[in-house]
């Protein structure tokens, strides 16, 4: 279309919804009556002198339009949001005056009884159809806001019709509005808009923020200017502050945690040679003591195993003894039998005869017999055996051998069951101890989950019992525990303090009134523990803890402020518990009334009390606090470990009972065995010789000759044995000679060793004696001790105590050094942070030495550990989550602006701008450095591939943040104001592009063609040419934005308003603007002063004109150009 074709006639009324008529009730200072504003759907220009009201008319049809929190009022005439407001307009200041106190107020027409009515009438005249869009606002009683409701209608209303007339209560108007023939009611802007822009046809939600920005446009000074302030919106700067501010605020929290690592780090690298060395100087000290013990023990430690040693020898002599004694008593026995063996033989030769015979076959079935006894007797003797895995002895040395062998294993089996029974009996009863536990810490769990009191169970059930009965709540009677608490920064003082106030800390209150009831009930209950309870005054005299030391005890403690009874435990603990917390030994030798760390009372300079019945640092015995639930998160880890403690213990006792079984079943066959102490009684061989040798006898008197030298034959071999087993007993007796001699000597030298080992004492005897054990083999050859050896043991031992202490002493005063030297260096580290601890010197003591480890596993173990995984959450989770979020923003506002650009692009090319030609915005990325490189860090923000490590969420990415965020919170010195111009400037996404025109030549086919000419702010091109550029860009994206352009089967708004339009630009630039828009078949509201009528005459059908009366009441008259025509010839001809 050409837009310089103006010899057509301009339509009456053209397509899509118009605006018909305008009505205000109330509204700014348009007071007490309905005004209402003829268009009759044309072009119409309202007017007026400046200050008239102008401009309320047009924040009327934003308000019916635009959501109350984009409205920026009366942006045109250069007004804040402060000066106008909805609360403004519905009361309708108009001036502000002074008060009583010589502040500012405004002046009002009206108060908050009136009610307010702003309504718009548009139709489409093709389509036959009206809305109507309507807002009602009134005050709610003790509001200052006012409220409202909104209406849309698919037909035309008015407010003296529709809106007047319902007595004074608002609710009946709605009531009414909403029993209305096509007349909806809606309680929000949202539901609201849905159905207006389904009524116009308006698609895009950039629609109506177009429509605003059109109202303020103002003189056009260049195109990039034109484009970011008019065709992009504005910026919510104060989101954006938000959203700074928001960065800010996270990354404070995180910088404050890596200043804290930073400060920790430098701690630890100060802290780890001292303790590295106190460790080293602690050994050396732990050595010197165990030296002297042992050195000390020496003599009895060897007394002691020389003792075992003769104790061996003598079990060992003993055995020997018993073996010879057994052998002479089995020769002396066999002698005997060949003795008798040898009168029978004589006999025999004597007799020879058949009583010989009847003899033998008597003497043989004796023998069978006795060889049946022995092999049943052998048998049981072969279960036993077979039970140990030993084999049956078939000679008399081999059955001695084995005998000893079962009296050692007897001996060591009974060992071995003492020593597993007496571990099961351990073992049984930690079970129980672990299972009473167990049910202990379960019964108080339950009670503590209960209620929020760290008082024992026990104590709780005596006051509910006592609160049932009385029918009082449990609270009137508080325990002094429950409403004190040891305060945050005095918490390494918590379990000194339980160990001061545990007892009156389970202490009962009791109020005045309740007093006699109290006793009574004691005096009737037995209540099984001790139990002391206090009479409460009702009123106690006030008494300020400010009056004691700040190292008071009762300083350290929070008292409950809204418990009744928190003045009187305010002067109870001032009088009874101002023990001075002493931080040294010194202290609390000085002080009357004192405490220690670690729980040692004093008290009037004379009785000291410390009581380590348990761990100062276990809670579960604390009682003071007004939450219970630390106790509880103990006990339930305790619960934990106890029943993992539980069931490994009961497999423990299984394991010993099954190991014990075993050992009693060898034990007994061992015991069996040993109940055979002859071997005659198991040896078959012998007697099925016996009975061997008589069947001979007996087959050879019944079958043989000459039995006289047979006989004589056998005597003499018998003579011949019997002499054998004469000389064996004489080796035997000689054995036993030599034993009972080596016996007595081995006494007398263990009486002695037991006489030097009595008289040593008892840690000697324990302490000293393990410490020789364990270096037993670092000071002899494999630490193995003989009898023979004995002597020589003393002169090594000294030698080596000699040696050990030369060595340790040096280490000691190496260690020393570093440590006096380390500590130095820390406190000089901690003055120049100006930090101090007065627990730490520079002292070798082991107090001092001991805050100094303490200290380094806190921070190594507890205050590091802790911070680095919250750094790097924070930096994950928060910091450069938030970075990326705020990148995403800025990145989402870009692509808006480039999809907002190609729209109107799409307008443009359907648009003359010269016969022929269509123009084309041109988005091009800025080349200002600062916003390049705030792109490039903002990148490296939130770009997983920062190198120098695989943990993305490291101390680089944090100072890259830091590098931005600096800036952002304007906090470097001295560049204050350039931080703050850079913020807005870079986070401005409408700065990151600079913007230009082409104008191109349309091609038949569609395509684009051939640039004729290029226009930026730098071109030199005159006011009118970017005037005539920027009104064509805001026509053609009002087409594009409303759906102008397509199928007039659908509905189009097709209404615009420019506010003070046209003030400052040429006649020229005038006239193509209101043309423009005529040929875009867009109905133009101008608002404009007097002064510019005779430029925009020519382009409207109806006038409003806006003026004030004395009482600052606006008022608005309707003309038609006609109308308006007449009056102005009339003026004309009179003067």
């Amino acid at each position: 279309m050409n837009l310089f074709d103006t010899d057509g006639r301009m339509e009456d009324v053209g397509p899509g919804y118009r605006m018909r008529r305008l009505e205000v009730y109330n509204w700014g200072t348009f007071d007490g009556a309905v005004w209402p504003f003829e268009l009759g759907g044309n072009t119409s220009l309202l007017t007026g002198e400046i200050g008239s009201g102008k401009s309320t008319l047009v924040d009327a049809i934003l308000t019916l339009l635009i959501p109350q929190p984009k409205i920026n009022y009366n942006k045109a005439a250069d007004s804040g949001s402060r000066e106008r407001s909805l609360t403004s307009y519905v009361r309708g200041y108009y001036a502000k005056r002074s008060n009583a106190s010589g502040e500012e107020e405004p002046v009002a027409l009206r108060d908050k009884n009136k009610y307010s009515v702003i309504l718009a009438v548009f139709s489409d005249v093709e389509k036959d159809s009206y809305v109507t869009l309507a807002q009602v606002f009134f005050f709610q009683p003790g509001s200052e806001r006012p409220a409202r409701f909104f209406v849309v209608a698919e037909r035309s209303l008015s407010i003296k019709k529709d809106f007047g007339g319902f007595g004074n209560n608002i609710s009946d108007l709605k009531k009414r509005l909403k029993k209305s023939l096509y007349v909806e009611v809606f309680n929000d802007y949202t539901s609201y808009a849905v159905k207006f822009k389904s009524l116009f046809g308006i698609v895009s939600d950039d629609a109506l923020d177009l429509f605003q920005q059109t109202v303020s446009m103002k003189k056009v000074n260049g195109i990039t200017d034109f484009v970011r302030k008019n065709m992009l919106g504005d910026v919510d700067r104060a989101e954006m502050e938000e959203n700074i501010q928001h960065l800010l605020t996270r990354f404070h929290d995180l910088k404050s945690i890596h200043d804290a690592i930073v400060r920790d780090r430098e701690k630890l690298d100060l802290l780890s040679p001292i303790v590295k060395a106190s460790d080293t100087y602690d050994a050396c000290l732990a050595r010197e003591a165990e030296l002297s013990l042992m050195e000390e023990g020496v003599q009895p430690y060897l007394a002691r195993e020389e003792i075992k040693l003769l104790e061996a020898a003598l079990t060992e002599a003993g055995r020997a003894k018993d073996n010879v004694e057994q052998k002479l008593l089995s020769f002396q026995e066999e002698a005997g039998h060949v003795a008798e063996d040898i009168d029978a033989k004589k006999k025999e030769i004597w007799e020879n005869g058949g009583r010989r015979l009847d003899n033998a076959e008597r003497e043989l079935k004796t023998c069978e017999k006795d060889l049946a006894l022995v092999t049943k007797q052998a048998a049981a003797y072969r279960v036993y055996a077979d039970a140990l895995g030993l084999p049956v002895p078939t000679a008399l040395s081999d059955f001695l051998q084995q005998r000893d062998a079962l009296e050692k294993l007897v001996i060591s089996l009974t060992k071995e069951y003492e020593m597993l029974d007496e571990r099961k009996s351990e073992a049984d009863s930690r079970e129980r101890d672990i299972v009473a536990q167990i049910s202990s810490d379960k019964a108080e769990l339950a009670s503590l989950q209960k209620r929020d009191s760290n008082i024992p169970a026990p104590f709780i059930a005596i006051r509910k019992d006592l609160c049932r009965d009385l029918k009082v709540s449990e609270r009137d009677m508080p325990f002094a525990g429950e409403i004190m608490e040891v305060k945050e920064s005095s918490r390494k003082w918590e379990g000194a303090l339980e160990r001061l106030l545990g007892e009156f800390g389970v202490s009962l209150l009791v109020p005045e009134a309740l007093y006699g009831k109290v006793i009574d009930w004691m005096e009737g209950h037995f209540l099984g523990r001790r139990m002391v309870y206090y009479r409460v005054d009702e009123y106690t005299p006030p008494v300020s803890m400010s009056d004691l030391p700040d190292n008071a005890a009762a300083r350290k403690l929070h008292i409950k402020r809204d418990s009744p009874y928190a003045g009187w435990l305010t002067a109870e603990l001032v009088h009874r518990f101002d023990h001075v917390c002493a931080e040294t030994v010194e202290e609390f030798k000085k002080a009357r009334f004192a405490l220690t760390m670690e729980g040692q009372i004093k008290t009037q300079g004379r009785r000291h009390q410390k009581d380590d019945r348990h761990s100062i640092h276990d809670r579960r015995y604390y009682v003071l606090g007004f939450s219970n639930k630390e106790k509880i998160a103990l006990i339930q880890k305790e619960l934990e470990r106890l029943d993992k403690d539980r069931r490994a213990q009961h497999t423990v006792v299984e394991q010993l009972i099954s190991d014990r079984e075993t050992v009693i079943h060898k034990r007994g066959a061992a015991k069996n065995l040993l109940v055979v102490d002859n071997f005659k009684d198991i040896d078959c061989l012998y007697y099925e010789d016996r009975v061997n040798k008589q069947k001979a006898v007996i087959r050879s008197l019944k079958g043989h000759s000459n039995i006289l030298a047979r006989l004589d034959r056998e005597v003499k071999e018998l003579e011949k044995e019997k002499k054998e087993l004469e000389e064996a007993i004489r080796r035997c007796l000689g054995e036993c000679g030599s034993i009972e001699r080596e016996i007595r000597e081995y006494e007398d030298k263990k009486a002695g060793d037991e006489k030097i080992l009595a008289g040593t004492p008892e840690m000697i005897r324990h302490q000293g004696f393990d410490l020789l054990d364990r270096h037993r083999e670092d000071i002899i050859r494999k630490g193995v001790f003989t009898l023979k050896s004995m002597g020589d043991k003393l002169r090594e031992y000294n030698k080596w105590f000699r040696e050990e202490k030369e060595t340790w002493g040096k280490k000691k005063e190496e260690s020393g050094a570093v440590m006096t030297s380390g500590m130095s260096k820390y406190l000089q580290y901690l003055s120049l942070h100006n930090e101090s601890d007065p627990n730490l010197t520079n002292e070798l003591n082991r107090a001092n030495r001991s805050e100094y480890k303490e200290l380094y596993r806190r921070i190594g173990e507890d205050d590091l550990p802790k911070l680095l995984p919250k750094f790097k959450k924070r930096l994950r989770e928060n910091t450069i989550q938030d970075m990326a979020i705020f990148q995403s923003k800025l990145l989402s506002n870009r692509d808006v602006i480039r999809e907002r650009i190609e729209e109107i692009n799409r307008s443009l090319y359907d648009i003359d701008y010269n016969v022929g030609h269509y123009i084309e915005i041109e988005c091009i990325e800025s080349l200002n450095s600062e916003i390049k490189h705030f792109r490039q860090q903002l990148k490296a923000c939130t770009d997983s591939a920062i190198t120098g490590s695989d943990d993305n969420y490291n101390e680089e990415k944090f100072l890259e943040i830091e590098k931005i965020l600096s800036r952002f919170s304007k906090s470097r010195p001295g560049r204050a104001e350039e931080d703050k111009k850079w913020t807005a400037m870079v986070t401005d996404v409408r700065n990151w592009y600079t913007f230009a025109v082409s104008e191109r030549i349309r091609m038949e086919d569609g395509s684009c063609g051939e640039e004729y000419e290029h226009y930026t702010d730098s071109s030199g091109k005159s006011g009118g040419q970017k005037e005539k550029l920027a009104y064509t860009i805001l026509a053609a994206s009002f087409v594009y934005s409303f759906g102008i352009i397509g199928s007039r089967a659908l509905p189009t708004f097709r209404f615009t308003a420019i506010d003070e339009a046209f003030l400052k630009s040429s006649d020229e630039s005038a006239r193509f603007g209101l043309e423009l828009f005529h040929k875009m078949g867009l109905q133009l509201l101008v608002v404009t002063p007097l002064a510019k009528i005779p430029t925009i005459e020519p382009y409207i059908s109806h006038l409003g004109f806006v003026s004030q009366n004395e009482k600052r009441q606006s008022q608005i008259r309707n003309l038609s150009i006609g109308e308006y025509r007449k009056e102005l010839k009339a003026h004309e001809k009179k003067v």
